[in-house]
């Protein structure tokens, strides 16, 4: 797949995210305990927090003591995988919408899949036992050309990170919650309501959430 000359510096993530172990191939199906690791959960942004990440939904890609990584799953750009490619009539490539997943590289492109069967895919980091995730062009490429239903995937322009102890500094101040990442929160619920249906899973309430809360 030929991209825009914009999507080119996709591969200045590659360092960064090598740094947190995003390269190293397969990791462990299962979420560990948040005491070791994040990785398969969400940050939810705390009610009234303002930002780039107000109301946004994160889901952990990687986390361990030299840093953590995700992608915000729940903003929508209103621009789709046509509107980056030099041959957009290829791959169904407009009904393949694009999600902000971060304010860090806007224009590097990284993918992820439903994969209710837990299998080992390959190039594909196994982020919890349904949701598999890849930053390689080569591994984006193969996904999109067995043309998957739009509701199996969802690609993000961006991505999110932490340094070393900065993710546990910003739940310690109150700035995030923490709640399980489904398959079904991802590819089954609207962006735009993800936000208020985590926010009722965790505090128990249905309605507008408070909106005191402080900056991200």
């Amino acid at each position: 797949m030929l991209f825009n000359n914009g999507f080119r510096d996709f591969w200045y993530i590659i360092a960064v995210v090598f740094v947190i172990g995003l390269g190293s191939g397969r990791a462990a199906a299962e979420p560990l305990a948040p005491s070791s690791s994040l990785q398969g959960t969400f940050l939810v942004a705390a009610p009234g927090s303002r930002g780039p990440f107000q109301e946004t939904a994160v889901l952990v890609i990687g986390h361990d003591e030299d840093g953590a990584a995700g992608v915000v799953v729940n903003r929508e750009t209103g621009r789709t995988l046509a509107d980056i490619m030099d041959d957009p009539s290829t791959d169904n490539a407009a009904r393949y919408d694009i999600l902000s997943g971060g304010p860090v590289r806007p224009r590097a492109l990284s993918l992820l899949q439903r994969n209710e069967s837990g299998d080992d895919l390959p190039g594909m980091r196994i982020v919890t036992t349904t949701m598999a995730y890849t930053i390689n062009a080569e591994s984006i490429d193969a996904v999109l050309a067995q043309s998957p239903p739009a509701d199996e995937i969802r690609l993000f322009a961006g991505y999110t990170a932490w340094d070393a102890g900065q993710l546990e500094r910003e739940i310690a101040s109150g700035a995030w919650l923490i709640t399980t990442a489904e398959a079904t929160d991802v590819f089954e619920t609207a962006p735009d309501s993800l936000w208020h249906s985590l926010m009722e899973r965790i505090t128990g309430r249905t309605g507008p959430a408070s909106q005191e809360g402080r900056d991200l």
